[in-house]
């Protein structure tokens, strides 16, 4: 009867509304009335009613004109809100999933098409305020995934369509951006804390995401408003922002450790990112060096093996980074000369080997374990650290030497040459010093040293006789020559200290 009074036009466009809403309040009634016998068809009821009210306002809105924007707007939240309410009341997560879609929808419903995101986004906060409410009493995992993903995209949705207009907008942008991390943050936090269950895969995802897009997000609008140090200010506030609740949960042992272990990862790698973020050139490798030693020195104190494990990947980064401290020291063109041993490059070569020294001292000390969850042993740690300590101590001296000769005397001959004495120099005394211990590794470090001494030794031949070649043609003083005797003194040397 009612689609035949519409079809001849005999209702007009507020009572088919009128009609709309009603119908979806009686669908929400019988659903009340029902939900104690008949859960299930009571919640389709109830879902039912919910899709019918959402699409009356649609409809009075968008299509007959009905209603203002603002009056629209309130309405769907109102019914947001209702659908939130009944399926905590219910117990039922499809009305809270309905009350989700429905509640992220009602703004594209609503729109006008002016493009206000302040509007938007302030909506969405007050959306996932609902579903903040919602995850304090029920652990309904894909309503927290929905909220959360829809917003991100939502949110880079903005952000990519608005680019160009973005430096006008980056401060507004960070401000709700920090909103909504703080408001997922919590909500992937209150049920598990209120009623002391275990984190699962899902939760831990959705909390390192987040993190991760907000730093993101964060450094890009900083990018466009504040300097430098205002980005280096950000990451260390995320890192102390996780150590407050870090050092919170740790002192409550009803608290999955697995959290714990998580914000303790996003402390040390936000302090361990603002390095490259406030430093340059060796000061991030001077800064991850103590870093690596510091965090070695306090997992080892405290027992947390996440911390140890992440001194492991800042020595890779150490050595990634002196790598390129060198490149950028000495083999990009400069303006001034660097000055003998006395240059940031060797001395923070010096700064990174002492680390390594230092941490090699701590690990002695301490009980057979595995790093890396179990994939490194401890010994196999050990081995790996001397082998970076003379490897960077080697090849930074080996690169200064190489500099300050060719800088000097513009003799790539005599500058081979003596690199080569120096190699074989660094063999006898890493095999003197390596002798006198018990290491189950150094037969392997023997090896390895003899093998550069040998290489060492031939090449230095080589490089004794185009020296000799210069000398004689009058290219060159005869002390450039008379330099390679240093190989036999070194040679006696080595005996006689060996046989001591």
């Amino acid at each position: 009867m009612v689609k035949w009074a519409v079809s001849r036009q005999l209702i007009s466009d507020a009572g088919k509304i009128l009609i709309g809403i009603g119908f979806g309040v009686i669908l929400l009634g019988f659903a009340h009335r029902l939900h104690e016998k008949y859960r299930a068809f009571s919640s389709i009821l109830a879902g039912g009613g919910i899709a019918v009210l959402y699409f009356a306002i649609y409809q009075a809105y968008q299509a007959y004109h009905l209603l203002p924007q603002t009056f629209a707007f309130v309405l769907m939240v109102l019914i947001t809100l209702l659908a939130v309410i009944m399926s905590i009341y219910y117990d039922k997560k499809e009305l809270a999933i309905l009350a989700s879609i429905g509640g992220f929808c009602t703004p594209f419903f609503a729109s006008n098409g002016s493009g206000n995101f302040q509007i938007l986004f302030t909506y969405l906060l007050i959306l996932n305020a609902g579903m903040f409410l919602l995850a304090a009493f029920k652990r309904w995992a894909l309503i927290n995934v929905l909220a959360y993903g829809i917003t991100v995209i939502i949110f880079s949705v903005w952000m990519y369509q608005d680019h160009r207009a973005i430096q006008h907008h980056a401060f507004q942008g960070f401000i709700f951006a920090t909103l909504f991390f703080l408001t997922f943050f919590g909500m992937n936090l209150i049920y598990h804390i209120r009623f002391k269950k275990a984190f699962k895969a899902i939760d831990f995802s959705i909390l390192l995401s987040n993190t991760l897009f907000y730093f993101g997000a964060g450094l890009f609008f900083l990018y466009q408003i504040g300097t430098i140090e205002s980005r280096g200010f950000f990451t260390i506030s995320i890192a102390v922002f996780h150590f407050i609740f870090a050092c919170g949960f740790f002192r409550n042992r009803t608290i999955d450790r697995n959290l714990i272990f998580l914000l303790i990862g996003f402390v040390l790698t936000f302090i361990s990112l603002v390095a490259p973020i406030l430093l340059e050139g060796n000061f991030i490798t001077l800064f991850w060096a103590c870093e690596m030693v510091l965090l070695y020195w306090l997992g080892k104190k405290s027992g947390i093996s996440l911390i140890r494990n992440t001194s492991v990947l800042i020595m890779i980064l150490s050595v990634l980074s002196i790598v390129m401290d060198w490149n950028q020291s000495y083999f990009q063109v400069a303006v001034q000369r660097l000055p003998i041993l006395l240059n940031k490059a060797f001395v923070t070569t010096l700064v990174l080997s002492a680390a390594f020294a230092l941490t090699q001292f701590l690990y002695r000390s301490e009980e057979e374990t595995k790093l890396l969850w179990g994939h490194l042993p401890q010994k196999w740690y050990g081995a790996i650290l001397n082998f970076m300590l003379l490897l960077v101590l080697f090849s930074g001296g080996w690169i200064e030497l190489r500099y300050q000769l060719y800088n000097s005397w513009q003799f790539s001959v005599f500058t081979n040459m003596c690199t080569a004495l120096y190699s074989i120099l660094f063999v006898i005394v890493v095999l003197l010093v390596q002798h006198r211990k018990a290491e189950t590794y150094q037969g392997v470090i023997a090896i390895v040293m003899s093998i550069l001494g040998l290489l060492s030794f031939l090449y230095a031949n080589v490089e004794v006789s185009k020296v000799r070649n210069a000398v004689l043609f009058d290219q060159r003083s005869p002390v450039f020559f008379y330099i390679h005797v240093v190989l036999f003194l070194v040679y006696l040397l080595f005996i006689f200290l060996y046989e001591c």
